[in-house]
């Protein structure tokens, strides 16, 4: 699945972050792919992992919550749990969680 290299980020005419992508290299070689998408406010309102051997997709309302999620995965689709607070929803907290492994204390 060949992809092409995006921007890191993405601005709109005013300077205010409208995307986010983030491309990863995982176990054994694989590519992980993060988008998110965030509406004029600044507010995350969609979210895009591109993963081997599927995509998920989250919907999240002007409050943050996830509203709908859908796994793409071979052989069928399937309907996440609506409450998701993970890493794909919440960046900094994953960001700051990855960040603790490789620093002391």
């Amino acid at each position: 699945m060949a992809q092409t290299q995006l921007p890191p980020l993405w601005l709109d005419e005013a300077g205010r972050a409208r995307a986010y992508v983030i491309d990863r290299s995982v176990s054994h070689g694989e590519k992980l792919r993060v988008e998110r998408y965030y509406d004029k406010e600044g507010r995350l309102r969609f979210v895009l992992v591109n993963r081997f051997p599927g995509k998920t997709k989250i919907y999240l309302g002007a409050d943050g919550a996830v509203v709908w999620a859908i796994a793409r995965e071979p052989g069928g689709d399937a309907v996440e749990p609506q409450d998701r607070d993970d890493w794909e929803t919440k960046p900094f907290a994953a960001w700051r969680a990855d960040r603790s492994r490789w620093l002391p204390g």
